[in-house]
């Protein structure tokens, strides 16, 4: 069970990535953020040293979260499942943190400096997982071939946090999928089949 100060933060950063997301980074101040959550903007210098670290946070905190849906679709065998599990994946974790993942389409030059290449390395590792999954899929292609397919596939995916979604997410998500499999040449009823 999270401790309260987990939860604080963990707020913290909820509301920082609504905020942020709605307002534009630098539209949004740390007493913004203190205030959105209750508490004063000095309170959220107790968990991050300011608001370039809350941003590291949310960055670092969605690619955790990314690369190791990327290790739980590697465990199928069958590399066209493999694929539609972690689209599947890729595109709900984007619509269920729409916020964040368009915090991080947005604003990465916003980051402090000193963590740009540790985050620079989980981007480059979630796309490695990306490349391999699409050799596995194409044995055919080669390692740029299957680099330059996975920035393509990616970037569709990535697309749909910046829509203004009319119809329900299930909707959008269930499309999405369906093109982005269609987009691999593989069947679409792949969708759904992963083992919960």
């Amino acid at each position: 069970m999270a401790t309260k100060s987990e939860r604080r933060r963990k707020k913290i950063l909820e509301a920082a990535a609504y905020l942020f997301a709605e307002r534009g980074y630098s539209n949004v101040g740390v007493d913004d953020i203190g205030e959105a959550v209750g508490v004063t903007g000095p309170a959220v210098y107790y968990y991050f040293s300011g608001k370039q670290a809350v941003l590291a946070a949310l960055f670092e905190e969605g690619l955790l979260g990314i690369l190791q849906d990327a290790e739980d679709a590697r465990r199928e065998q069958d590399p066209q499942r493999a694929a539609a599990d972690l689209v599947e994946r890729h595109v709900a974790r984007a619509l269920k943190q729409r916020a964040t993942s368009r915090l991080t389409l947005t604003s990465f030059d916003a980051l402090p400096a000193e963590d740009v290449p540790r985050l620079r390395s989980l981007q480059h590792r979630y796309m490695k997982h990306w490349a391999e999954l699409l050799q596995a899929l194409d044995p055919s292609a080669d390692r740029a071939q299957c680099r330059a397919r996975a920035i393509a596939l990616l970037g569709m995916l990535n697309a749909v946090v910046l829509w203004d979604v009319s119809s329900t997410l299930v909707t959008v998500q269930r499309e999405v999928v369906a093109m982005a499999l269609k987009s691999l040449g593989l069947d679409p009823s792949l969708a759904g089949q992963r083992p919960a």
